[in-house]
């Protein structure tokens, strides 16, 4: 199905149970394909998306009318190249990737299911997962602050090695694999059960905030060739 989207509004997404991808797309036209897989037949699959203006955003989303119809649901979204408002994403059991993609701020709540974002930037992020792993791979930005918490997880952030960061992060089962070359740890407590501490590089202009109740949280480095996180748009 297709759909209108105003780059100037926030983009919610609410799925129950599905494989959620937000992808950008050089058509001028925003699109979203789902995908159906199980043994029990459902009367006009055509009817359970649905892209709705409310409230001053775009809603995207599935009327799902017995989840235990569906043995998985894959989703992708398509949205034209630009600098959105906000993406606002809950998913219940699934997933969720964002790649190539541009943001003010990013907030996405996943309960059970992975969250990885990829070659994406924004101003501001929240991820959160109850139970699921978390990764914020090679090629994404953050231009001010950056927060990842799952309870049960890991947590991988693959960051620009020319973007200065205060990062605090807390791990209350797991450990600490920091492979990010030149930043200074002050770290208190045990590396291998409640740790807790502090990193820092460059002018420290980031803010990051990591956690994970049970589960390690890796942080690597990548050589970013281009335009400076301040000259995003």
């Amino acid at each position: 199905m297709q759909f209108p989207v105003d780059s100037s509004k926030p983009v919610c997404l609410f799925f129950d149970f599905a494989k959620v991808s937000v992808l950008s797309t050089p058509d001028q036209s925003a699109s979203m394909y789902v995908r159906y897989y199980g043994k029990n037949s459902v009367d006009d699959l055509s009817s359970l998306p649905y892209a709705e203006q409310e409230d001053g955003a775009l809603h995207l989303g599935l009327h799902l009318p017995d989840q235990n119809s569906f043995t998985e649901i894959t989703v992708e979204i398509y949205l034209p190249m630009a600098k959105y408002t906000a993406l606002n994403a809950e998913v219940g059991v699934g997933s969720l990737t964002v790649e190539n993609m541009q943001f003010g701020a990013l907030v996405s709540s996943v309960k059970v299911g992975n969250t990885c974002l990829k070659r994406t930037s924004a101003d501001s992020v929240k991820l959160v997962a109850a139970t699921g792993n978390l990764a914020w791979e090679d090629g994404s930005r953050v231009l001010k602050s950056l927060s990842m918490h799952t309870e049960v997880g890991n947590i991988q952030l693959a960051w620009a090695t020319g973007d200065g960061f205060r990062l605090a992060y807390q791990i209350g089962s797991g450990k600490l694999k920091n492979q990010f070359e030149g930043a200074v740890t002050e770290q208190t407590g045990s590396q291998h059960a409640s740790s807790k501490g502090t990193l820092t590089s460059g002018d420290e202009s980031r803010a990051i905030e990591l956690s994970a109740s049970t589960g390690d949280i890796s942080l690597t480095s990548f050589f970013h060739q281009g335009i400076a996180a301040s000259d995003f748009h």
